[in-house]
């Protein structure tokens, strides 16, 4: 991981990103395999479940 607040850390990790060909194609693989795990119609599904979560816990019932 890098520093967000070190400018030279910053700056390391951009120009190893954009000079080691490996390193770029191992994180872009990683990258799209993560996007993969995600859906939209997932993401509804667990926002709704926080809501009825809410929901419950303050003693309203559920939304669905």
């Amino acid at each position: 991981m890098v520093d967000p607040h070190n400018t030279d850390s910053l700056a390391q990790a951009i120009w190893q990103v954009l000079t080691d060909s490996d390193l770029r194609d191992n994180m872009i693989r990683k990258g799209l395999e993560q996007a993969k795990r995600f859906s939209w119609e997932k993401v509804a599904e667990q926002t709704l479940e926080v809501y009825n979560k809410v929901e419950v816990l303050n003693g309203l019932g559920t939304i669905l």
